[in-house]
């Protein structure tokens, strides 16, 4: 070869190696990247992608857009906004303007060349987190209601609100035990109770997102006001049979409002089934029932809540039983001790009275199988998937366990309880234990019915006892002594008790008696409520007396059951 082809030949190659090392050559630009992955943080956009077949870049570039057809930049801030180095497969987005829905796409660098364009990702709102809430707070008794405003600063839609309490601005927050504050909100109001009287709090609020909590927003000091004392009153048995249906329509039970009058709160023990002629007795000796009317009857005459726990409200079996909770399903006023299943049987009815908060159970204490038809009773108690009523001898351990659950939510728990022998004027062992272990749990008020005949009161610990309050509308035996039991609450515990006597009438109304008529029902209760008799102390706090003691009280003439009735 001539010594020029050899120069030639020479340069030929420089060139083609200067040519084949050239980022603008297509076999040396890498592939298109895919469409980026884009995810919300709580103030900035995460970015990740694949790193494209072929030749690995040198960098990336991330851009954005307002739009698919919007002009691509790079973001303002975060590690996005200069070119992220090839290593890395992710960067973050952020002083990007909250409300706005973003693009982004990709491009792998190599030099100062650059690659195709990825596909743009799927579209994405950046939002952030919630801004703080404006908090208020008025004080009520003993609780305070807390209510907020949440500024839209495009934030992310919010999934709910934390409240929390504490005693100063700077101490520690606690979530509330009590009211409707103590969850995961999506309301924007609520209220604390069982708070210390007169005491200062300080209340935070804040907004949950998808993408991370907001700042507290933090309310002024406030002082809760004192409480005012209430009174729960209790009457006995009441059903509308025989002479007692006088009082099923309206203007029945005419005398109830000033019987309770100065009662908050007030409740009877409902004996009897809320049943049609349709429906069939069941093999007993005494049936009961009554139209759904009388549920009206009773909350127009200042009844706040029944029980339906007794040995009549299933007197009409199944198809009886069916008639009642439909009854209660479109009562007037709560129904308790009965239900759709065991759950519901067993649950009380809550409600709170000038900042003192109220859970009333209904129960049966006695053995029905003993007392009554042993292969219907068996039938009776509610079990976790069919209806009936609530039972100590089935239920026990649940009915304790949701005492004792409510006794740490709300300040008095109220048991309304169906147990005793009939015509006994004082309490059985059975009472006396289910009491005890009752007033263990939580219990700070139990009440009692079913002997027809007044039984003792007292203390029993911290709480009130009345073992039977007797008949209170009733068919048969008119004249026979009871009474109306009102139990006194102070600063959300019970502080004292009295009775208020009274009778009824032949056509079952309840009336007051005075005179004579009154001071020998007090003195007939003085006599039951005797430690030898009821077991009970005259003051809270004192030693129990639980052993059965020789019953030191008779029936008085004006108590004995008319033959064929009771």
């Amino acid at each position: 070869m001539r010594r020029g082809q050899m120069v030639w030949l020479g340069l030929l190659t420089v060139v083609g190696l200067v040519f084949a090392g050239s980022p603008a050559m297509a076999a040396d630009v890498p592939s298109q990247p895919a469409a980026p992955k884009v995810a919300l943080q709580a103030d900035s956009l995460a970015v990740t992608w694949t790193t494209p077949d072929g030749l690995a870049p040198t960098s990336y570039r991330v851009e954005l857009a307002d739009s698919l057809v919007g002009v691509f930049a790079a973001p303002p801030a975060g590690d996005c906004s200069a070119p992220v180095l090839a290593p890395l497969i992710s960067c973050t987005a952020a002083g990007l303007t909250p409300g706005t829905t973003y693009v982004v796409r990709v491009i792998a660098l190599i030099d100062t060349s650059e690659s195709a364009p990825s596909e743009p990702s799927a579209p994405i709102q950046f939002v952030t987190v919630p801004a703080e809430p404006v908090v208020s707070v008025t004080s009520g008794p003993a609780a305070l209601n807390v209510t907020w405003k949440q500024v839209a600063t495009g934030g992310s839609p919010i999934t709910s609100f934390r409240v929390q309490l504490s005693r100063s601005a700077a101490g520690v927050y606690t979530i509330p035990a009590r009211g409707t504050c103590e969850g995961a909100l999506l309301n924007r109001t609520c209220r604390i109770t069982g708070l210390i009287e007169g005491a200062t709090y300080y209340v935070r609020v804040r907004a949950i997102s998808r993408v991370g909590a907001g700042p507290w927003g933090l309310s002024k000091p406030i002082r809760t006001l004192a409480r005012p004392d209430i009174r729960l009153a209790f009457g006995g048995d009441v059903h509308f049979e025989g002479a007692a249906s006088a009082q099923a329509g309206a203007g029945g039970l005419r005398t109830l409002p000033q019987i309770f009058a100065g009662a908050d709160v007030s409740m009877v023990n409902l004996e009897t089934a809320i049943a049609t002629s349709a429906s069939s007795p069941v093999s007993k000796e005494y049936n009961f029932r009554a139209p759904a009317k009388v549920l009206s009857t009773l909350a127009a005459a200042g009844v706040d809540v029944v029980t339906e726990a007794n040995n009549h409200s299933i007197d009409f079996g199944a198809s009886g039983l069916r008639t009642t909770l439909n009854a209660r399903a479109h009562s007037p006023i709560p129904v308790v001790g009965i239900g759709v299943n065991t759950a519901d049987a067993i649950k009380p009815w809550v409600t709170e009275v000038k900042g003192t908060s109220i859970a009333v159970f209904g129960m049966v204490g006695l053995d029905l199988t003993y007392e009554e038809n042993a292969a219907v009773a068996r039938t009776w108690p509610a079990t976790p998937t069919s209806p009936g009523i609530a039972v100590w001898r089935n239920h026990s351990t649940q009915l304790l366990a949701a005492v004792a659950a409510w006794a740490k939510k709300v300040d008095v728990v109220v048991v309304y309880a169906h147990w005793g022998k009939e015509l006994a004027t004082c309490p059985d062992a059975a009472q006396r234990r289910e009491a005890a272990l009752l007033s263990k749990a939580g219990a700070s008020v139990i009440i009692g019915a079913r002997p027809h005949v007044l039984q003792g009161s007292g203390w029993m610990g911290h709480s009130v006892v009345a073992y039977s309050l007797g008949n209170f509308a009733w068919y048969s035996t008119a004249g026979r002594p009871t009474g109306a039991f009102f139990v006194q609450v102070s600063h959300g515990k019970p502080s004292n008790f009295s009775w208020r006597p009274t009778t009824y009438t032949g056509s079952g109304l309840p009336i007051l008696v005075k005179g004579s008529a009154a001071a020998d029902t007090r003195a007939l209760l003085a006599e039951r409520s005797a430690p030898g008799c009821s077991g009970l102390t005259a003051k809270p706090g004192a030693r129990l007396a639980l052993t059965v003691r020789p019953c030191t009280s008779s029936l008085r003439p004006s108590e004995r059951a008319v033959p064929g009735f009771e």
